[in-house]
């Protein structure tokens, strides 16, 4: 599909500028042309022949640009010549075949394309004259005129279509991407919802089975259930970020959002399930710290993070969370002990179904909790990023700080 777009994007591009190019070079060799015309006219319309002044090659003495010469034959047949010594004019039978095939042609303005000449006729009492004129140096120069125009046209296309081609792979990239990511995405959502449908289904059975004791069958049903909610979990992730990205996710923000007071609270929550992983929790946030946006939405970002140094914290070290006001924004950093993240690694936290570490994926998380916080974030017009530095891993959101009213 996408080579198929590439291809209609540069034949498109390489129609439109073949055309302009061809209109371009086209006028210019239809004005040259017209301009070198009009001068063999005036010339040709310059040059006159009057018997009773013999040699007489122009009114007031002129002398015409293109060279010409003049052949009359009067009504006796006796033929009268008079032109530039650039022409030979002693050859009289050709001079008589010159007017005999002007005069055939029936035109008082044409061409001799055989002779590369062109004529003008001109009525004299009882007898007609023709004056012609050499355009073998115009049609020379119309030739190599052709020649580089096609020369410049075939180089120009080339040149064009490289662009194109490279344009349109530019072009093309993000959607490339975003196809990419979204196989991928399916696949791993296929893959993390197998799992727990195979746990699922595998339990079912046995429940129906009579071989088993009732404890048995209550565990099995309890199985069930622990997969279940972790599907409906993972099911409302999903949801949550097919909405962010077809745009139809919308934040409910506030006009005040007491961001210190919501870290606070998220701290709180937080104390017993870090004391309970044998972590502790520390905290120093700057009060009265407020952003505009959504409560429940900074709370989930703040609960993400969290989180992840919940899971991801050395047993036995200690988590700190720090709120302060930087210039015109607040931060958020979340630094916790552990194997130290890598600068890619830092990067692909965000993504999708990423784990850092593959043996935790059975600890009820699906790689999702930073994607979400990532794209809450972004709707807040913030940034989130991660660092890791001495076994320390250091996770930041910085957020447009709004003034109290």
């Amino acid at each position: 599909m996408i080579k198929r777009l590439r291809a209609q994007f540069v034949f498109v591009t390489m129609v439109l500028v073949a055309a302009l190019l061809c209109t371009i070079f086209g006028a210019i060799c239809h004005i040259t042309w017209h301009s070198m015309n009009e001068e063999a006219n005036e010339a040709l319309q310059t040059a006159t022949f009057e018997p009773w002044h013999p040699g007489g090659m122009g009114r007031d003495g002129e002398r015409p640009n293109y060279p010409c010469f003049i052949v009359c034959i009067d009504s006796c047949g006796s033929i009268y010549t008079d032109g530039h010594g650039y022409f030979n004019l002693s050859d009289e039978a050709l001079l008589r075949e010159l007017f005999t095939k002007a005069q055939a042609t029936g035109e008082t303005n044409g061409m001799l394309w055989e002779y590369n000449l062109k004529f003008l006729r001109i009525e004299l009492w009882n007898m007609e004259e023709y004056v012609f004129t050499d355009m073998t140096g115009a049609l020379q120069t119309m030739k190599n005129l052709y020649i580089t125009c096609t020369i410049l046209l075939i180089a120009a296309l080339l040149l064009f279509f490289a662009i194109s081609w490279a344009l349109a792979k530019w072009m093309t990239r993000p959607i490339e991407r975003t196809m990419q990511q979204q196989r991928q995405f399916l696949a791993d959502a296929s893959h993390e919802l197998k799992t727990p449908l195979t746990v699922i289904l595998t339990n079912a059975e046995l429940l129906q089975s009579e071989e088993y004791t009732e404890a048995d069958k209550k565990r099995f049903s309890s199985s069930i259930l622990t997969m279940a909610s972790q599907m409906r979990t993972l099911v409302e992730n999903l949801l949550e970020l097919a909405q962010m990205d077809n745009h139809q996710f919308r934040l409910r923000k506030q006009d005040i959002q007491d961001f210190s007071q919501l870290a606070e609270n998220s701290v709180m929550a937080f104390e017993p399930v870090y004391f309970e992983a044998g972590l502790t929790l520390e905290s120093q946030v700057q009060a009265d710290l407020s952003v505009r946006g959504s409560s429940q939405h900074l709370t989930q970002v703040l609960d993400s993070l969290l989180d992840n140094g919940r899971k991801y914290s050395t047993p036995g070290t200690t988590v700190r969370l720090e709120l302060r006001q930087e210039r015109r924004r607040c931060l958020l950093r979340v630094s916790s002990r552990g194997e130290t993240l890598t600068p890619r690694q830092c990067k692909d936290v965000f993504k999708r179904f990423y784990r850092v570490d593959e043996a935790r994926s059975n600890n009820h998380s699906y790689g999702l909790g930073l994607s979400i916080a990532q794209s809450i974030v972004r709707e807040h017009k913030g940034k989130i990023w991660a660092q890791g530095k001495d076994g320390v891993n250091t996770f930041f959101v910085s957020l447009p700080l709004q003034k109290r009213k």
